[in-house]
């Protein structure tokens, strides 16, 4: 999904515009970031990002991925 589609989907959901959900997206980047930059994670309530192994890495995945991960 690219952001412009991103953007749409937000701003219909939210009943405001493309402009206010892309400067929500925008942001909400920045903080997650700036988060795994720190703190080497970024937690919202359905979604975990943390530093991959290899140097300057992201990765992205589900919080039940995760809990599948911790039970095996």
């Amino acid at each position: 999904m690219t952001k412009t589609e991103l953007q749409i989907a937000l701003a219909a959901a939210t009943q405001t515009n493309k402009r206010t959900a892309g400067v929500f997206l925008d942001t909400l980047s920045n903080l997650a970031y700036k988060a795994i930059k720190k703190n080497g994670e970024f937690v919202l309530p359905v979604w975990q990002a943390s530093k991959a192994e290899e140097k300057g890495s992201y990765g992205l995945q589900s919080q039940d991925a995760t809990e599948n991960q911790d039970s095996s």
